[in-house]
């Protein structure tokens, strides 16, 4: 299971019907087990830093039973830079106002190769994009 930053994770008790004495333990990495809130909302804060981790859920019924799960979550949380966009000819009274009757940007930034992402000018429609092997700029056009 993989998480980014925007995911909310939660977890229950398995046992059907209303079992209200059973518990609901969970440890991470191998820590100490912690009992789980009552919301079952565990924060991505809890699982640390970014990177594969254990999750380990313990429920336990009235009997003392215990059933033992293990899940392998992945944890990315970190955004990614943001790409750099400059207009492709800056044709204004000044190099750096701004001002262009050329409406193409060039998109620059790490790993761009293969990105996928969306444009818009002006207020108007988003448009699908991608950055190809052989296109290291976007020409995105102002409408007319």
């Amino acid at each position: 299971m993989s998480l980014n930053a925007l995911d909310d994770f939660t977890i229950s008790l398995h046992s059907l019907g209303a079992r209200h004495q059973d518990s609901l333990s969970y440890r991470i990495d191998g820590g100490a087990w912690r009992e789980a809130p009552v919301d079952g909302h565990l924060p991505l804060s809890t699982f640390g830093a970014d990177g594969k981790h254990l999750l380990e859920l313990r429920e336990t019924d009235l009997a003392g039973n215990e059933g033992l799960r293990k899940v392998e979550v992945t944890l990315d949380a970190t955004p990614p830079v943001a790409p750099t966009l400059a207009l492709f000819h800056d044709d204004g009274p000044s190099a750096t106002d701004h001002v262009t009757t050329d409406g193409r940007v060039v998109i620059s930034g790490p790993d761009l190769l293969g990105l996928d992402f969306q444009s818009r000018v002006n207020g108007g429609n988003w448009v699908d994009e991608r950055l190809g092997d052989n296109s290291p700029a976007s020409t995105a056009t102002a409408p007319a």
